[in-house]
């Protein structure tokens, strides 16, 4: 990576925060989040995000893992940032309250599990569908 682009990466970083620092509402941070980022992008996030409720709550590895799905290795890297990061998850998790962002965080991961288990049973029924037609050939 040149200088030129590490300079122009941060410019556009930059202007990316910008942006988001004029969004006022919940709604359009959605509406943000859902142009800017794919759904497996945002639900990532949105994991992180509720790892971190967790951790903050003392709240032991292994059951973060069971209660999300997510893997010990990502639990860590989160904790590796809460801890030693630049602060931005102190600073959220000191701005809300913990039980309207856990509600929200749990119904977007709903929603996009949701997505994921519908685009699942797509993909299966056109393998079937697939599998059927050769058999009739």
């Amino acid at each position: 990576m040149t200088i030129k682009s590490t300079i122009t990466e941060d410019k556009q970083a930059k202007n990316l925060y910008k942006a988001v620092a004029q969004l006022k509402t919940a709604s359009e941070v959605e509406k943000f989040m859902r142009d800017l980022c794919s759904r497996t992008e945002i639900e990532t996030m949105a994991e992180r995000w509720n790892i971190v409720q967790y951790l903050k709550d003392g709240i032991a590895y292994r059951t973060i893992a069971e209660k999300t799905g997510a893997s010990t290795a990502t639990i860590t890297r989160v904790a590796q940032w809460l801890h030693h990061g630049m602060g931005g998850y102190e600073l959220m998790l000191n701005r809300s309250t913990r039980g309207s962002l856990t509600r929200a965080t749990d119904i977007i991961a709903t929603h996009l599990k949701s997505h994921k288990a519908i685009d699942k049973a797509k993909k299966e029924h056109r393998r079937q569908e697939k599998t059927l037609k050769k058999a009739l050939e």
